[in-house]
């Protein structure tokens, strides 16, 4: 069976992005969808598009048509909820003017959609059309199938929306050399919100050390988004205090929070990115082990709070929950996090979402997707071990090899130990005055008194001629007969 690659290009979510028709261009091979967004007053009924899609490949495309709702992140992107609840809940408020359709190169196929019945609560229909365009076939030299799935937003307002937000507790974080502070603010009104004001830092005298008005956010019901304000450089070490007033509509609303800097311009920050987390190997009826390693972004020692969630592919519910285990890292430095985790149910492939977390806050995530395969027999585990491992062990058996014969070439016979009685004599006749100083007794006057009786009377003829040296007597000739001798050579040249 030829491995599927999904690889998903999902176009146009941004709401305040160019269409994605005007970021293609005419000579690229993409599907194209033009309008990428379409907003408007809510009325049940109405039709919103047409969403017209272009096939610019060179292959034929069977594309399907269905609605979901819109999710908008903390930093304010829109994104498709994939979750079954929002697909259901947009089939209750959308109809789709076509579910399937072909698409031959070349051509194109305009697409509208109606709302059949507005929200409960007075609320406003945020949601997406989402396109998903397959290949009709995959040729026979194609292992890669490429899936484009590209989404329509629609943004429609209630006719009389109420405006409605609440702003939580003011956080800042190191972001570079400077700082970067944050205000949530949750939508709890029935339409979009856009909200903006000022934030107010003041040092511990109440004086204000710096104003800065924060960019307005275009926020979702139910939505929390986080409104940015980088702080001014050069706030030295201390306390202080961060207020901030927002506006919404005809609404106030304001935040505070406190501030503590260790160093100029520093903030103790909690911050950390999965740097490698690989797609782990399943087994049929064993638990999966979760590996991977992070870097600590902040500027403090701490170990994140980590999860991973297991889902069925294409379902965004967790099925389970299960605990990392994390180390603690110093800034900049990488630790590692791990789990033993069983795959519940039967179903043959799940997705992997490994999360960090600093409280409620989510610090970084990374999804991987996992198969579930039986355990290969004993002899074809070890086949594949030999196979990966092949290089090494050939390099440890010529290793091996090459050290044995080196030890063979190298042997030599050991010789036994002499005995006391062998010990090396020195020969007087032969010897200079250095090595006579090595014997018992003898320093270099001695020495040098031996070798000038040698050179004016001639050789040794045997120990007992020492006794014509000065200084020598019959006890000091004794001694010296088991280190000393004369040759018999040296002796007939006398």
């Amino acid at each position: 069976m030829r491995r599927i690659l999904l690889v998903l290009f999902s176009l146009a979510l941004c709401a305040g992005g160019p269409p994605a028709a005007a970021q293609a261009k005419s000579t690229d091979e993409v599907i194209n969808l033009a309008p990428a967004r379409a907003e408007g007053a809510l009325a049940r009924g109405i039709s919103v598009g047409p969403f017209t899609l272009s096939n610019r490949m060179r292959e034929d495309y069977d594309v399907t048509v269905f609605p979901t709702l819109l999710g908008q992140r903390r930093d304010g992107s829109l994104f498709a909820r994939s979750d079954p609840a929002a697909r259901a809940s947009a089939r209750r408020l959308l109809a789709e003017q076509v579910r399937a359709f072909p698409l031959a190169p070349g051509a194109a196929r305009s697409v509208l959609a109606r709302v059949k019945r507005v929200p409960s609560g007075g609320r406003g229909l945020y949601a997406t059309l989402v396109f998903r365009a397959t290949p009709a076939r995959l040729l026979p030299a194609q292992s890669i199938r490429n899936v484009f799935q590209l989404n329509a937003s629609l943004l429609l307002d209630p006719r009389r929306a109420l405006v409605r937000f609440h702003a939580g507790a003011i956080r800042t974080e190191q972001a570079g050399p400077g700082l970067r502070s944050f205000v949530p603010v949750r939508n709890t009104g029935t339409g979009i919100a856009p909200v903006g004001g000022r934030l107010v830092v003041r040092d511990a005298a109440g004086a204000v050390v710096t104003s800065v008005r924060m960019a307005t956010q275009r926020i979702l019901p139910g939505a929390v988004v986080d409104l940015a304000a980088p702080l001014r450089t050069g706030l030295p070490r201390g306390a202080y205090t961060i207020q901030a007033r927002l506006q919404g509509g005809r609404r106030d609303a304001s935040a505070q929070g406190a501030l503590r800097l260790f160093a100029t311009d520093h903030v103790a920050t909690r911050a950390a990115r999965i740097a490698t987390f690989g797609t782990p190997t399943a087994y049929r009826g064993e638990d999966v082990e979760i590996a991977g390693r992070f870097r600590n972004a902040g500027n403090v020692a701490f170990a994140p709070r980590g999860v991973v969630e297991i889902t069925r592919l294409g379902d965004d519910r967790p099925l389970r929950r299960v605990a990392l285990r994390v180390d603690r890292a110093a800034p900049g430095k990488l630790g590692s996090f791990s789990a033993k985790l069983a795959l519940p149910g039967a179903a043959r492939s799940y997705g992997l979402t490994v999360r960090l977390l600093d409280g409620p806050r989510e610090l970084d995530e990374r999804t991987t997707s996992v198969g579930v395969v039986d355990r290969p027999p004993l002899s074809r585990r070890v086949q594949d071990a030999i196979t990966r491992h092949a290089v090494p062990l050939v390099v440890l058996l010529l290793l091996a090899l090459v050290g044995a014969a080196a030890a063979l070439l190298l042997r030599r016979p050991v010789r036994a130990p002499a005995a006391a009685g062998e010990r090396r004599l020195l020969d007087l006749n032969l010897a200079s005055a250095a090595e006579l100083e090595l014997l018992p007794g003898i320093g270099r006057a001695m020495a040098q008194r031996i070798v000038a009786q040698r050179e004016e009377h001639g050789p040794f003829g045997s120990l007992d001629d020492l006794a014509a040296v000065r200084g020598f007597g019959a006890g000091r000739i004794e001694a010296l007969r088991d280190r000393a001798t004369v040759t018999l050579s040296a002796t007939k040249r006398r």
